[in-house]
């Protein structure tokens, strides 16, 4: 039943295979073993082991218990390609401890690699439990995102530093994080979100809860093109995100138009999961208008009002040599799906 085993092994294999892909991409080719592994009355212990070969090589020493002990173990894998296509060609290292003090285990983790350098610590509470408590801060520079691009199932690319901390139960119901990101030309082959990253980012969030409310008291994404800040609560009936964004030019999503455009109010939970909408809006040339009514969590139906007015000037570059002056009111009602047969209401012109 292996509550005992003793292993000693000193010696050579080739291209070991254990049915997984990635790690037998590791273990392919000449290597050199050295384990000393001991199982005994719940006590494993790991005396100066090592596997090494032309793709990796690993390392473990220490000793766990079912109450106490810590195990290290370091290595390096030659190639990181080896593992995760479309990786930029280069070595990895990485660097683990692992500590038990009762049900409380502590990690410490570090990788450092061309395009990877990651850093994490902290403890798990009772992680076999019914809902394990996690506590940990990460560093991590991540300077070619293409790394992940089989990962994410798209060509990525740039870079992104992450700087967080926090605490969390397995299951959310409580949660405490602090966490910062900036990068640079970050691209995800999606046109209108990579116009929307493009050149510098950064953004914030510091959010919490304990019971029904979540409390985001910071939640902020910045880069040339776009800004968005929210702050306020969300969970239980009538609490409220207060919300102010930022397009410094419509042109990327909106072709033959040019100018920046403003939204900022208020989103309010209401019960049978829908949300209440106030905001205000502004765009090229002076267009306004403001938004209210409900809608589903998920925006299948809506009830809103809209109105406002914008300057019929925007349409001159399509009627060239003709041109229009004046504005142009609405007053609109949107009642049912996104659709434009939800849509009903009234258009009026005023100095046209």
């Amino acid at each position: 039943d292996l509550s005992r085993m003793t292993l000693n092994l000193n010696g050579t294999a080739s291209d070991l295979n254990v049915g997984q892909e990635q790690a037998d991409a590791l273990l392919a080719g000449e290597l050199a073993l050295n384990v000393d592994l001991a199982i005994a009355d719940q006590v494993v212990t790991v005396r100066q082991s090592s596997i090494e070969g032309p793709a990796a090589s690993i390392q473990a020493d220490g000793t766990l218990s079912g109450t106490s002990g810590s195990m290290d173990v370091s290595g390096r894998i030659t190639d990181l390609a080896t593992i995760l296509a479309g990786a930029p060609p280069g070595a990895l290292g990485f660097e683990a401890q692992t500590t038990r003090d009762g049900n409380v285990w502590g990690f410490d983790v570090s990788t450092n690699g061309q395009a990877i350098a990651l850093s994490s610590n902290g403890t798990i509470i009772d992680p076999t439990g019914p809902i394990p408590t996690a506590q940990a801060t990460i560093q991590g520079a991540l300077s070619d995102l293409s790394v992940f691009s089989e990962l994410a199932d798209r060509r990525l690319s740039g870079s992104l530093d992450i700087d967080a901390s926090g605490e969390a139960t397995a299951d959310l119901s409580r949660f405490d994080i602090d966490a910062t990101l900036s990068g640079a030309n970050v691209t995800t082959g999606i046109s209108e979100l990579d116009a929307a990253l493009a050149g510098a980012l950064s953004a914030e969030i510091k959010a919490a809860r304990d019971g029904a409310a979540i409390r985001i008291d910071t939640a902020r994404l910045a880069s040339d093109l776009v800004s968005v800040n929210a702050q306020g609560e969300l969970g239980p009936v009538n609490s409220a995100i207060t919300l102010d964004a930022r397009l410094a030019n419509v042109a990327p999503f909106v072709p033959g138009f040019s100018g920046a455009a403003t939204v900022n109010g208020t989103v309010t939970q209401l019960e049978d999961a829908r949300l209440a909408l106030d905001l205000d809006a502004t765009g090229p040339g002076g267009t306004r208008a403001a938004i209210s009514g409900d809608t589903a969590f998920d925006a299948s139906q809506l009830s809103l009002d809209i109105n406002g007015r914008a300057p019929l000037g925007l349409l001159n570059r399509f009627l060239e040599p003709r041109s229009l002056a004046g504005d142009i009111g609405f007053d609109l009602r949107l009642e049912g799906p996104p659709a434009l047969e939800s849509v009903s209401g009234r258009l009026s012109s005023a100095n046209a």
